[in-house]
């Protein structure tokens, strides 16, 4: 029996969208084809879902790319520019690299994105290394509030529970997607959100790393003690300092005390002290 082979990358875009689904959604219409606007697309965290995988997939860079939850992830918020195309739909271009074994263009696309594309149905079959360009759908407010967001509905999400997560009414959620009935609505379907803010909180780091850590602080420094205050253990490289009769002789004291291993609770003397002090005895 021939086994079924699966590229590590195959298996990522199957993770990336786990409803394997091969019909896009229907984009927005729109009437002025110079509309732009800032638009963001959900897309939904998993283990092997990184920074730079995003910003390859998304064309986007890492100041574009908020979460839900900067601890545990479970989705990212891409920024991305929308305008209203010559086809009379909102929707914003990227491109796609292919890094696996050649296949379907369609199929790959599909995989990768889920209902976030617009992509056509077509059998053009691509080569590894290949870049595809395509659509993928978002959306211009209509002036009620600042941006849309394209969100993938998920298993056992409801309209309900999009306005409730995301601080919005039903009612307009309803309104943007022309929604009749909140509870015909199908799993896997790419619905927008309507949003007054940036959905989520900055975040700059790649999924299951953690920050480093803070350096550790300096120590303190010590400062030397008064010239004054002093105090000279019997054996001490001071003590040995303060026996010497001649500047020779404190010379020398000197350099054992610098050839010595300086511990806790030990004396250290500069050369200026030394000096100093060579100066105030008396030469024989």
């Amino acid at each position: 029996m021939e086994l079924l082979r699966i590229t590590p990358l195959i298996f990522l875009l199957f993770l990336f969208n786990p409803l394997h689904s091969r019909a896009f959604s229907t984009p927005l219409n729109c009437s002025d084809t110079g509309r732009l606007c800032t638009s963001f697309l959900a897309v939904r965290s998993n283990p092997n879902l990184t920074l730079p995988l995003i910003q390859s997939m998304f064309d986007v860079l890492p100041g574009d790319i908020t979460v839900d939850d900067p601890g545990s992830p479970k989705y990212f918020f891409v920024r991305k520019n929308c305008s209203c195309s010559s086809t009379r739909n909102y929707l914003t271009n990227t491109t796609f690299t292919v890094r696996q074994e050649g296949g379907p263009a369609y199929g790959m696309v599909s995989d990768a994105y889920g209902a976030l594309a617009f992509f056509p149905n077509t059998s053009r079959w691509v080569r590894s290394g290949a870049v595809v360009s395509l659509h993928l759908l978002c959306g211009c407010s209509s002036g009620l509030w600042n941006y849309l967001m394209t969100y993938v509905l998920g298993d056992g999400e409801t309209i309900g529970s999009l306005a409730s997560r995301f601080g919005v009414s039903m009612d307009s959620i309803e309104s943007v997607n022309g929604i009749s009935d909140p509870n015909n609505v199908v799993m896997g379907e790419a619905y927008y959100v309507p949003l007054n803010s940036v959905p989520g909180v900055p975040y700059s780091r790649e999924i299951g790393t953690s920050p480093a850590p803070a350096p550790a602080p300096a120590p303190p420094l010590l400062s030397p003690p008064r010239a004054d205050s002093w105090r000279l253990q019997p054996g001490s490289c001071a003590a040995l300092i303060k026996s010497c009769d001649t500047v020779r002789a404190l010379n020398s004291a000197h350099a054992a005390m610098l050839r010595a291993q300086l511990l806790p609770g030990n004396l250290f003397l500069t050369t200026a002290l030394v000096s100093r002090y060579a100066a105030h005895r008396p030469r024989r």
